[in-house]
């Protein structure tokens, strides 16, 4: 008995498994740029704050602190396209000289991190729930110098 030819055989299994190959590739690209993004908007929220509780005569305002920040995203933050964050926060009052440390600055900055490429595959699957962006927190509380 002659064995039939196995020519194309090893083609055929690659294109098996290339979807597989690439669904995991991009599910590595896509939770790395998800969790980097996670630490410069924590990154961002700390520089905020510690710029925020440094004293200064008068005391730094919100709008200056929500500059850091977004100075700091505007720097760092990797997206298609990049989305501003949203910033929020509050201030020192200004303490008489000697009252340190009694009062904290709050700064939380919120980004709607867009998916590359699961939206697009969830939507082929028929999962519309999670094909919008998803929304990344941080906030930091310091005390004032």
């Amino acid at each position: 008995m002659r064995l039939k030819s196995q020519r194309g055989g090893a083609a055929v299994e690659f294109g098996l498994v290339l979807p597989l190959l690439a669904l995991i590739l991009f599910g590595i690209i896509e939770f790395a740029l998800l969790f980097y993004n996670k630490q410069v908007i924590t990154n961002a929220s700390r520089e905020g704050a510690r710029y925020g509780i440094v004293m200064a005569d008068p005391s730094m305002t919100a709008g200056q602190i929500s500059t850091v920040v977004s100075n700091y995203c505007n720097n760092y933050l990797i997206g298609f396209p990049k989305a501003t964050p949203a910033i929020t926060s509050t201030v020192c009052p200004d303490p008489p000289r000697g009252m340190f440390g009694t009062n904290e600055v709050t700064v939380t900055v919120s980004y709607n991190y867009n998916f590359l490429a699961f939206p697009n595959l969830l939507a082929l699957l028929g999962s519309e729930s999670m094909s919008g962006p998803m929304i990344l927190t941080a906030s930091t509380v310091m005390k004032c110098e």
